[in-house]
């Protein structure tokens, strides 16, 4: 027996209601003009911490102002006003990307938007275990633009248990809206598909809903210059160790060379070799010029930075103290002051993530 769900939403040729105060008069929201209004706007958003979390920087900084400045001017294109772009729009995988609420919003205000209605098919399984719901029951996505046919979008729990979806877990284990909302998640799918196929052109750049990159995982560049979920290798240890430096550890044996006069040229002051440690205090390589070392260095910060372990960057610090005296204060050498500034950088962004500090090292 197929039954219909209820959660259904017809829209036909209806009219646009846009906000009024209660005398009548329309709401008109603050929109900038010019670039420095925008970035005001934005930093007044940043500061004010009711953004997305997954804007990047922290509250109030350049890159999270800069972010929701990106935002505004990403809503400005689909005709969404600045407070109403922040609210529906975020940042997954480095991408803007528009929730599915948000995507629905945006055709209706279109004026083109003639019917929608969603529905499900087949008999529902609510209540029952999630491994043990039918492959057939789907969500149902009824849409017509105008001067357009009736579209039917269709997306079933065998279509998610295909796309990997079904039942998805955190990497950590813990539940995702498949496991907690999958008949709205499933709805989603359906009108994501719907709305992408006929609203491309209102939709713009933002035609993949948030909810759907969500599910993608993180995106990392091939070497092809394609993105997938499949991570690079890690640079091993042996990367680190240049030509150049190899090159320096054998400079010492070679003959001074002579002048015109048959003296010897006086030789260079020396100076000292650099050994970097990563965070277990074992070797990673000599380098013979504090630019070196300072590259390898950031190879290692951004190790640290990846597993988000406040400890190992504690303990890479700990380690080559000695190694980054030897090179001067920060206000002295530029090779110090580039290697402090990177080290904080990660330890910040490490500090805001969720959890920071709990992992060890092992």
């Amino acid at each position: 027996m197929t039954e219909q769900a209820t959660q259904e939403s017809n829209v036909k040729t209806l009219p646009q209601r846009k906000p009024r105060t209660r005398s009548g008069v329309p709401v008109m929201p603050l929109v900038p003009t010019t670039v420095d209004e925008c970035w005001q706007m934005a930093r007044y958003f940043s500061e004010s911490g009711v953004i997305p979390s997954s804007y990047p920087g922290r509250k109030g900084d350049q890159e999270n102002i800069a972010a929701v400045f990106g935002a505004i001017q990403m809503g400005a294109s689909v005709g969404l006003p600045p407070i109403q772009a922040v609210a529906n729009i975020m940042v997954v995988n480095g991408k803007f990307a528009m929730y599915g609420d948000g995507q629905l919003a945006v055709a209706r205000d279109s004026g083109e938007l003639e019917e929608f209605k969603e529905t499900y098919a087949g008999a529902d399984p609510t209540g029952t275990p999630l491994k043990d719901w039918p492959n057939d029951f789907k969500a149902v996505c009824t849409l017509k633009r105008r001067g357009e046919a009736k579209e039917i979008v269709e997306f079933s729990v065998g279509d998610a248990r295909t796309a990997g979806l079904w039942m998805k877990k955190t990497k950590s284990g813990g539940d995702t809206p498949w496991t907690t909302h999958p008949k709205r998640m499933i709805k989603y799918r359906a009108r994501a598909f719907a709305l992408r196929d006929h609203f491309g052109d209102c939709l713009l750049g933002l035609q993949h809903s948030a909810e759907e990159l969500q599910d993608m995982g993180n995106l990392y560049e091939q070497p092809d210059g394609t993105y997938s979920t499949d991570a690079p290798p890690p640079p091993k240890r042996e990367d680190y160790v240049t030509a150049e430096a190899v090159q320096a550890q054998t400079e010492g044996t070679q003959e001074p060379e002579e002048s015109e006069d048959g003296a010897a040229e006086p030789e260079a002051a020396d100076v000292p070799a650099l050994t970097l440690l990563d965070e277990f205090g074992e070797e990673v390589g000599t380098f013979a010029t504090p630019a070196q070392f300072a590259d390898a260095w950031e190879g290692q910060v951004d190790l640290c930075e990846e597993r988000g372990i406040m400890q190992a960057l504690d303990a890479l610090r700990e380690h080559n103290e000695d190694a980054i005296a030897s090179l001067g204060s920060a206000r002295e050498s530029a090779e110090a002051q580039r290697i402090w500034r990177r080290w904080n950088a990660a330890r910040e962004k490490v500090s805001a993530e969720p959890g920071a500090g709990e992992g060890k090292l092992v």
